[in-house]
Formats: structure tokens, C-alpha cells, sequence
């Protein structure tokens, strides 16, 4: 942690165990406390006694940690996972960039809870109040935890019966969660009013706007061309509107200028 000149550094700390651990995204609470979402592949990765989960399911886990404001307490720290492969884009189709292993997304909401937006290779993921329940392949998947880690609100996949992965996630003040990702599935169960209901082939960008009180899914859309395509990250501006970036191959028709 730096300075806001970026001149002094405040605190620095290693956190992982004798395997290999890598960071896939950051971001702090109105508290200024430090949240970390990643995924480990060690067996004594620091969890806290109250972690949702704390014994390593094996095959890569995912893995939050919570840091106080001044880096010198672990307020919370969980693993998070099946036994497969957790929290690691393993599919050669979704895997298009240097990195794009650890591509994940985290961030609280005006209570506090935590929600993340990765993927998981395993049948035995936990799952709370799902509204998608199948996995055949990699899925992408949405979690909620509480403020210290220590419960898992909601956690359910989102995909369908190919390869998919979520890279970013966003909250509104209302009671909406955004999620946006890469797709190989024909068959996702998009929206009456989506912008490409259906799929448009090879990889796809897809994005899906759900409940967060009720726990549904409101709206979902394909988004590219026939190419490849991903959305890597969205944002959300005062009015709700929602924005992503990403990248395709194929060729995408500008709007018109307003």
C-alpha cells in the first residue's frame, strides 16, 4: 500500500503457502480493509478459524483473504472450491491472452458482502440457492460472502453446456449484480429483450444482470460476432447504464455518432 502520491510505501506483506498462489483481482471497502480473490494450490494457504472453508479440496482453489486497513491483521481468509480445478480458466478456447488463467473479479456492496465473478472445473462446487445447478464442462460461476469470509450467501454457475468464464462483476445501489465473460455454449437461456439472443459462434462475449436480493436471473446476452469475441470488464455509470470492453476478431459495426 502507497501513499496517495505514490511515493511512500505504508505496508507490504507476502500471503500464500509452499505452493504456488496467484492474485487474480483487489479492491477495498468503505473501511479501507483489503480484499484479495485468487486461487492457490496450497494445502496451507493462511485461513482464518472462522473461513467459510479452510482445509484445501486440491486441483487449484479459489482463495479470499480480507486485510485490515493497515495491513497488520487477517480479518478473514477462506479457500473456496471443489476437486477439480477452481478459479483457473483452463480452457484453450476461453484462454486467449498470456495471464487469462487468473481472471476473476471482486468487490462489496453497501453491506459489505463480497461478490465474485470466476469459473470452476468441479461437479462438487458448492452451491447456495443456485439458479444453475448443471456443469458439464468449465462454468462460470457467481459467489456472495459475508463481510468476514466466514459464509457463503450465494453461490450458483452461470453457463451452459460448453465452456464459460466470468471475468468481472459490478453492484448497483438498488439490488442488481452484473457479471460479464467469455462463452463457447449455444444454449445459455438469454433474455426475450437480449441484444443477441442467440449464440453467434466460436467464443462469445456474454453478459447477464441478476437479482441480488431475490437471488434470479433477470437478463442475459450474447454479445460479438461470429468470431471470436469476450467481454473482459464492465462498469456502471450514475443512470445505470452498463458498459464493457473486450476484444473480438470479427468485424463489429460502429453506432452512430449522438
Amino acid at each position: 500500500k502507497y501513499d496517495s502520491a505514490g511515493t511512500t510505501l505504508l505496508w507490504a506483506t507476502y500471503v500464500g503457502g509452499f505452493q504456488n498462489e496467484y492474485p487474480h483481482s483487489l479492491v477495498v471497502n468503505q473501511d479501507d480493509d483489503l480484499y484479495i480473490l485468487g486461487t492457490s494450490f496450497s494445502e496451507d494457504y493462511p485461513t482464518t478459524l472462522t473461513g467459510y472453508d479452510t482445509t484445501y479440496a486440491g486441483d487449484g482453489d479459489i482463495i479470499v483473504t480480507k486485510i485490515s486497513e493497515d495491513g497488520t491483521m487477517l480479518l478473514g481468509s477462506t479457500y473456496i472450491g471443489g476437486s477439480d480445478a477452481d478459479g483457473l480458466n483452463s480452457n484453450s478456447a476461453l484462454r486467449h491472452n498470456y495471464a487469462d488463467d487468473f481472471r476473476g473479479d471482486i468487490i462489496p456492496d453497501e453491506t459489505q458482502d463480497v461478490f465474485i465473478a470466476t469459473c470452476t472445473n468441479s461437479t462438487d462446487f458448492p452451491l447456495v440457492d443456485a439458479i444453475d445447478t448443471t456443469i458439464k464442462f468449465q462454468e462460470g460461476c457467481l459467489l456472495q460472502l459475508n463481510s468476514d469470509l466466514s459464509q457463503l450467501k450465494w453461490s450458483t454457475f452461470l453457463g451452459g453446456g460448453a465452456q464459460d468464464a466470468l471475468y468481472s462483476v459490478k453492484v448497483d445501489l438498488d439490488s442488481m449484480v452484473y457479471v460479464g465473460g467469455g462463452t463457447s455454449s449455444s444454449d445459455l437461456e438469454t433474455s426475450p429483450n437480449a441484444v443477441y439472443k442467440d449464440y453467434l459462434g466460436k467464443v462469445d462475449g456474454y453478459i447477464a444482470a441478476l437479482d441480488r436480493k431475490n437471488h434470479t436471473l433477470k437478463n442475459l446476452s450474447y454479445w460479438g460476432t461470429g468470431q471470436y469475441d469476450q467481454i473482459y470488464f464492465i462498469d456502471l455509470n450514475n443512470e445505470g447504464e452498463v458498459f464493457v470492453t473486450g476484444q473480438t476478431n470479427g468485424n463489429i459495426a460502429p453506432s452512430s455518432s449522438t
